[in-house]
């Protein structure tokens, strides 16, 4: 059985996040929260969007990335900040995975292999969750968990200024243990390496194999960019062409 999930077409700034425009149950406006927009392929599993025509003089779109792109492009965008996804995942996230609708605004694809794996540890009695700030974080944000442990109480728990992160690009994500359905950093190293494996098979990167700063709940989606090349393209096309960046190397891989 397969389950499909898309984006309605929509601004940028509709969809990443819940707020004025969000159509997830919690909010309800204009487009479907994550664990909302998943419905099982039923009587026209093949129905697609319309697409718009070509503009004499410009180039045919690319083939969709297999699998889960199918918003006409082979980037995943039509015009400027315009998106329609195609995802392979189950049709519903493991209970308390996301109990503050991170997977809603970080990349679609990253946001399927994180239910890949949270999927599979519960199934195995491990349950994760997903952090407070553990997912697209604002430039502000991330400036703030900076000064934490520097110039603000509290431990050091990053070493990225702002736009030095993938969070900030929406291409990684922190999930933690659930012990006793609460999130809980204090478990055993042989928790945390389960955590990380199920993360690896799900075709993530693992901030538990870093060597000099070990970032254990920390997941990324391998793109092969740094957060340096992720800033540069942001600062000349904003989180739509990091994206569209993202999806290109996804295709080429």
């Amino acid at each position: 059985m397969s389950y499909f999930s898309y984006v309605e077409e929509k601004p940028l700034s509709g969809w990443l996040g819940c707020g004025a425009e969000c159509n997830c149950r919690r909010c309800g406006s204009a487009v479907r929260g994550l664990n909302e927009w998943y419905e099982k392929e039923e009587a026209e599993p093949e129905a697609e969007s319309p697409k718009s025509q070509p503009t004499p003089g410009s180039s045919p779109p690319s083939p969709p990335l297999s699998g889960w792109n199918r918003s006409g492009s082979g980037l995943g965008f039509y015009g400027a900040g315009r998106f329609g996804y195609f995802s392979q995942a189950p049709a519903l996230s493991p209970p308390r995975l996301d109990p503050y609708h991170k997977l809603a605004d970080v990349h679609p694809e990253l946001a399927r292999r994180i239910i890949q794996m949270a999927t599979a540890l519960s199934r195995n009695g491990n349950p994760v969750t997903i952090t407070r700030l553990g997912g697209r974080r604002t430039f502000d944000e991330q400036d703030a968990l900076y000064a934490q442990g520097r110039t603000r109480p509290g431990n050091i728990v990053t070493r990225a200024r702002a736009g030095q992160s993938n969070h900030n690009y929406g291409l990684a994500v922190d999930v933690v243990p659930l012990v006793n359905g609460q999130p809980s950093w204090n478990v055993a190293n042989a928790f945390w390496q389960r955590i990380g494996d199920e993360g690896k098979r799900a075709g993530l990167n693992w901030g538990g194999d870093w060597q000099a700063f070990q970032d254990k709940p920390h997941f990324e989606l391998p793109v092969g960019m740094s957060v340096q090349q992720c800033l540069s393209i942001y600062r000349q096309g904003g989180l739509p062409a990091v994206w569209a960046e993202a999806n290109r190397r996804l295709q080429n891989r």
